[in-house]
C-alpha cells in the first residue's frame, strides 16, 4: 500500500481539519495487516472507523470493502454513517454518492458494500482490495473468514475488523482478541473511551446498571456496554434445569384449543417434527426422517385430524410447499398458517424477528406453567442461545450460524416455538375426517 499517514492531526483536502475522537484511534493511521476493535456500545469505534475511511478516500486512490456475514440491503451496512461523515466534513462535493457505491471523483478510489454469506463467490473474485472493513463482526464464523482473508490480498492490504463480541467460544473472539494473526492491533474501546458520549446513551447505560444491580446480575449490562463477551451457558435460552422443572409439573386444565407446528427439513440431515400442543401439555410430538412434499403433507393432516387441532402453524421458510400443500388438503377443517421465522416479531421493540419472539413466549410457558414429557428428546431446547441486537432486541443464533458451530437444529424445539405464534382460539368444531385424502402417508 502506498499511503501513509501520521499520528498527530490530520490534513484534508480542502482546509479540513480532522482529528480522531480517542487517542485509541490512533493505530487506524498506522501500518498493520489486522486492525482489531472490540468493545461496548458506545464507544465511537465505527464512528473512528468511518472517520478513517473517508480521510484515507479523501487524499489517496484506494478501494475499500465494507462487509458483514449477512446484508440484506445497503441499509444493513456502514454506508449512511460513511455518506453523514462526508457531509460532516463538507466533502460532499469530492463524492459521488450513488445507492450502492461511494466514489471519489478526483482520485477514483471507491468504498463497496457485500454481504458475505450471500455474496461467496463475488468476495472470492474481488481484486485490489486496500482495505476491508468487517462490521459487526462477532457474527462471523470460522468459514467465512477462510473466504475473505484470502480475498484481501493486495500487497499492504488490511483487515479493519470492528464487533461487540457476543460469546467466549465465538470464532472472532478466539482467532483475533485470544489468538491474533501477526501484525494484528487489538483494542477494546467502551463508552468511557468516548469523550462524546451523548446523554442518551448514558440514560440507557444507568437504567441497565441499576437494573443489574436489582435482579442481581450484572453480566447483560457488562457485555452491552463493557464489551465483556457472554459465557457459553449464560447465554442459553432455556436451560437443562428450565427443562427438568416442567418435566415434574403437574398438567393442569385449560380452555384453548390444540394448535400444531410442523418444522420442516431445511437441511440433508434434518428431520420433519410435527408438535401438537394443547394449553400447557403436549399431547404429540412426532418425527418423519424424510418424504416428498405430498407424504409430508399428507402425514402431517393425519395426525391433525387424529388430534383434533384447530391451527397449524408450518414453517414455509423451509418449505412453501408443504404448507401449500397441507392448506389445500385441511381446507376449513384446520386453519393452517404460515410461519417464517424472519418475518417481523409483533413486538418489534423486544424482538429481532418472529423466531426469536416465539422462542421466548416459548420459554416463558416452560418456566411457568409448561409441562414436557417426561425424555431426554427434550434437552435439544438448551441448545439455542441468544444475543442482542439493535436498541436490545434479543436475537437467536440462526439455523445456519448453529449448523456452522457444529449444533444441530432443534427442530422439535421450533416446532413447539411456532404454537406460540398464535392464540388458540375457540372455534366451531369442523368433522375434519371428511377432508383427509382417500390414502393419506403413513
Amino acid at each position: 500500500m502506498l499511503w501513509t499517514a501520521g499520528l498527530n492531526t490530520y490534513k484534508m483536502i480542502i482546509s479540513k481539519t480532522f482529528e480522531p475522537i480517542s487517542k485509541k484511534l490512533n493505530p487506524l493511521y498506522e501500518k498493520h495487516r489486522y486492525k482489531v476493535y472490540h468493545g461496548g456500545r458506545g464507544s465511537a469505534k465505527s464512528w473512528g472507523f468511518a472517520e478513517a475511511i473517508i480521510y484515507y478516500l479523501t487524499n489517496y486512490s484506494i478501494r475499500v470493502l465494507c462487509c458483514r456475514e449477512i446484508q440484506k440491503s445497503i441499509t444493513d451496512s456502514s454506508y449512511q454513517l460513511l455518506v453523514d461523515t462526508i457531509y460532516r466534513y463538507g466533502l460532499e462535493e469530492l463524492f459521488d454518492i450513488t445507492k450502492t457505491k461511494i466514489l471519489n471523483k478526483t482520485n477514483g478510489g471507491y468504498i463497496i458494500f457485500e454481504g458475505i454469506k450471500s455474496n461467496t463467490s463475488k468476495i472470492k473474485s474481488m481484486e485490489g482490495i486496500d482495505i476491508c472493513w468487517v462490521e459487526e463482526a462477532e457474527s462471523l464464523t470460522k468459514e467465512s473468514w477462510k473466504i475473505l482473508t484470502p480475498t484481501i490480498r493486495k500487497t499492504g492490504s488490511e483487515i479493519w475488523i470492528s464487533f461487540n463480541p457476543f460469546a467466549t467460544d465465538d470464532d472472532t473472539w478466539n482467532m483475533f482478541v485470544l489468538n491474533p494473526p501477526k501484525d494484528s492491533v487489538v483494542v477494546q474501546m467502551n463508552w468511557i473511551d468516548n469523550p462524546k458520549f451523548p446523554q442518551v446513551l448514558e440514560d440507557e447505560r444507568q437504567a441497565e446498571y441499576e437494573n443489574g444491580k436489582r435482579v442481581g446480575d450484572m453480566a447483560v449490562y457488562e457485555w452491552i456496554w463493557e464489551g465483556k463477551p457472554l459465557g457459553q451457558s449464560y447465554n442459553t435460552l432455556i436451560t437443562p434445569r428450565m427443562i427438568e422443572e416442567s418435566k415434574n409439573r403437574v398438567i393442569m386444565p385449560n380452555n384453548e384449543m390444540p394448535i400444531a407446528g410442523l418444522d420442516v427439513a431445511r437441511f440433508g440431515d434434518d428431520d420433519i417434527e410435527l408438535v401438537v400442543r394443547h394449553g400447557n401439555k403436549i399431547i404429540c410430538r412426532e418425527t418423519l426422517f424424510s418424504g416428498t412434499t405430498d407424504e409430508v403433507a399428507e402425514w402431517a393432516a393425519e395426525l391433525l385430524v387424529r388430534h383434533d387441532v384447530n391451527i397449524c402453524v408450518v414453517d414455509a421458510a423451509g418449505s412453501a410447499g408443504v404448507y401449500d400443500r397441507l392448506n389445500s388438503i385441511m381446507r376449513s377443517a384446520c386453519e393452517v398458517v404460515e410461519y417464517n421465522g424472519a418475518f417481523a416479531a409483533k413486538d418489534s421493540k423486544k424482538h429481532l424477528n418472529l423466531r426469536a419472539e416465539s422462542w421466548d413466549l416459548m420459554r416463558d410457558w416452560v418456566t411457568t406453567t409448561g409441562v414436557l414429557s417426561n425424555e431426554t428428546k427434550w434437552d435439544e431446547l438448551s441448545r439455542v442461545r441468544y444475543t442482542y441486537k439493535g436498541k436490545n432486541q434479543k436475537a437467536l443464533l440462526t439455523k445456519e450460524q448453529m449448523r456452522a458451530k457444529g449444533i444441530k437444529s432443534p427442530n422439535a424445539g421450533d416446532a413447539l416455538s411456532m404454537t406460540f405464534s398464535r392464540d388458540a382460539k375457540k372455534k366451531e368444531k369442523v368433522n375434519k375426517t371428511s377432508f383427509l385424502p382417500k390414502n393419506w402417508y403413513g
